[in-house]
């Protein structure tokens, strides 16, 4: 029999980074969660109203938390944009066959497709580039430095290939009217690293401090996205200013790739999280990594360090789960009371913002699947964008079935 999910009443979406091949695998996910049921709400309040009018006692989202490429699809989904919208300025239409079933909702405003040019912005002038690779590789460079590090230090002075600046202003200029995370009728969160001291902003309508992260209430949608979405290396870390004070964010993925947590600060009743990042597992077609090269093994090596991140917060919620089930068991050996009981676990849920009764659901490529690890980033092909798709479509009906 098909599982269903009407009796959840607070589900939260929760999607990671890994750039546009992970959007690509998250777009497969909704639709999957779009075929069991679920509605993805969005827009002003008034339209949020609407949605939940018409939804039939099924589960809506309301809330939605994204890092990197996850922070592009919640904002997407946020602002009230259709998956449909999605997948016609992302995928290739001839090649993912889905646009003809009755669940795809008809697009109230067109999302502008992306394109390179909404991407890259290059963080030097040809002339600074020019003078950079000649002090770069003369001697007297070398003859300063004593080592490749502080080569690299004193002679490589750029905080990253590319600027951010584009993506900010195609989702500034191009993405709808409503920039402003108070202008949502529904909550978003986009995770973003600070760059000058360890911490966790989730920018938001909410302002509030909570010991592993930080809700900020300033900054525009396009801001918080441009800074989430700025690899270390690749993409120069992104200024958002509140008031007089400018700070600098990059990759909200280097922290906490996903963030449950603020949905259980958000009291959801069901929980699903999308990861496309999966580390490298030997196949025979492609040998070791360390015939391959320095890109993949920096790639293998920020994978494992992400993948240990998520997994460990898996474990903690299931640890937690088993923790109450042992106190749910004890207390009824006591004979309390079922107000009693009620009680006790209302004072433990809060101090720990966890409910016992929360469902998490896991969504991830297959071990074995060394095609989505091999895939470039910051892609736009449409190939490779629709594969990345059919994966997350596949895993999001194997998860929820």
């Amino acid at each position: 029999m098909p599982t269903t999910f009407d009796q959840y009443k607070k589900p939260a979406l929760v999607l990671g980074g890994g750039g546009t091949k992970a959007a690509a695998f998250h777009a497969g996910v909704c639709v999957a969660l779009q075929e069991k049921g679920f509605v993805f709400s969005g827009g002003t309040q008034k339209e949020v109203k609407e949605t939940l009018s018409l939804s039939k006692n099924q589960p809506v989202f309301q809330t939605y938390i994204g890092s990197s490429a996850g922070a592009i699809i919640c904002s997407f989904l946020a602002k009230g944009y259709s998956i449909e919208d999605i997948l016609k300025a992302t995928i290739d239409k001839e090649d993912v066959n889905f646009f003809n079933h009755s669940w795809f909702k008809k697009s109230t405003e067109k999302l502008p497709a992306i394109k390179y040019r909404d991407l890259f912005s290059f963080n030097l002038s040809l002339d600074e580039g020019k003078n950079l690779l000649k002090s770069f590789v003369s001697f007297n460079a070398l003859t300063k430095t004593f080592s490749l590090e502080s080569l690299l230090k004193a002679y490589l002075p750029i905080s990253g290939i590319l600027s951010p600046n584009k993506i900010e202003k195609y989702f500034k200029n191009k993405v709808g009217s409503k920039n402003e995370f108070k202008q949502l009728g529904v909550d978003l969160f986009i995770l973003c690293s600070k760059l000058d001291e360890l911490g966790l902003m989730a920018f938001s309508k909410y302002k509030k401090k909570y010991p592993e992260i930080e809700y900020a209430d300033y900054g525009l949608i396009s801001e918080a996205i441009a800074a989430s979405t700025a690899m270390p290396g690749i993409f120069s870390p992104y200024p958002i200013t509140n008031k007089k004070d400018t700070q600098f964010f990059y990759d909200g993925g280097i922290l906490e790739d996903l963030a449950p947590k603020i949905a259980d600060i958000q009291m959801a009743d069901i929980v699903v999280m999308s990861n496309p990042i999966i580390p490298y597992h030997y196949h025979e077609s492609k040998g070791s990594l360390s015939k391959h090269g320095i890109p993949f093994i920096l790639t293998q090596a920020i994978y494992q360090l992400i993948y240990k991140q998520n997994k460990t917060e898996k474990d903690r919620k299931a640890q937690l789960h088993n923790t109450f089930n042992n106190l749910k068991k004890y207390l009824d050996s006591l004979k309390l009371s079922g107000e009693e009981k009620d009680k006790i676990f209302n004072i433990i849920e809060k101090k720990i913002n966890f409910k016992q009764n929360t469902k998490y659901i896991y969504i991830q490529p297959e071990k074995t699947d060394y095609r989505l690890f091999w895939s470039d980033h910051i892609s736009l092909n449409k190939k490779l964008l629709s594969y990345a798709f059919k994966k997350g479509l596949k895993a999001g009906m194997s998860a929820l079935k």
